[in-house]
């Protein structure tokens, strides 16, 4: 493909050792060649870290990964913060990725990659459970905020790293200035999604939510 965007993986993570194995190998798969990964491990206790790198040296993926330990627990919302700031390029395609999830189909840059071409800014698709529930990703009407909206563009979430410049670290933080431990990709989407009205929901599952993890969101109501 002509003009070929480049994506990175966002990927944070705690204590995930026992499922990294489907994570790593759904980008193994991956038919799209432009594309690396940054992962945030979150003061894993369970040989996280070590795992994933003998996974990547093992399936010849250790040039694709970069991985940033964190000594102390500080929740997704501030390790994304730090990927996007200091591990990701502004030219970049950022497709947000939880380290107990993986990928549906090795076809999921190659279905997003065309809609970045063709100068949208925000792309994502449908998902469904490991379970096999469906998901409740859809379209956004162009013209009314996103903030007046439901959220329905959970996963796989994805977007150009430059317009992470325009968001505030208090959309990321809570009324006391606390990083969020939890509801990050709302908090995340919604200001970048109202940055610009160039973005698209591809009807095609591409991502798969891990329901079996506790610590899931979605177990809390949030997808």
């Amino acid at each position: 493909m002509a003009d070929a965007p480049a994506f990175v993986f966002l990927i944070t993570a705690h204590n995930v050792e026992t499922t990294l194995e489907r994570t790593v190998l759904s980008l193994k798969a991956l038919k799209y060649p432009a594309w690396r990964a940054v992962f945030v491990d979150d003061a894993s206790t369970d040989g996280t870290v070590d795992t994933l790198n003998a996974l990547a040296r093992t399936h010849g993926l250790a040039n694709r990964f970069t991985v940033v330990p964190q000594p102390q627990r500080q929740y997704k919302a501030r390790n994304a913060h730090l990927a996007l700031t200091q591990h990701i390029r502004h030219d970049e395609i950022v497709a947000m990725l939880d380290g107990d999830d993986w990928l549906a189909t090795p076809d999921a840059l190659a279905i997003l990659a065309p809609s970045y071409v063709h100068g949208f800014d925000v792309v994502w698709s449908q998902w469904r459970g490991s379970d096999n529930t469906p998901g409740r990703s859809y379209h956004l009407h162009p013209f009314i905020s996103p903030r007046a909206q439901p959220f329905v563009s959970s996963h796989l979430f994805t977007f150009r790293r430059r317009l992470f410049d325009g968001v505030e670290e208090a959309h990321l933080k809570d009324d006391k200035g606390k990083w969020l431990e939890a509801g990050c990709d709302v908090a995340l989407a919604i200001p970048l999604l109202e940055q610009t009205i160039k973005r698209r929901f591809i009807d095609k599952v591409l991502y798969i939510y891990n329901r079996d993890n506790p610590q899931s969101e979605d177990k809390q109501g949030v997808a």
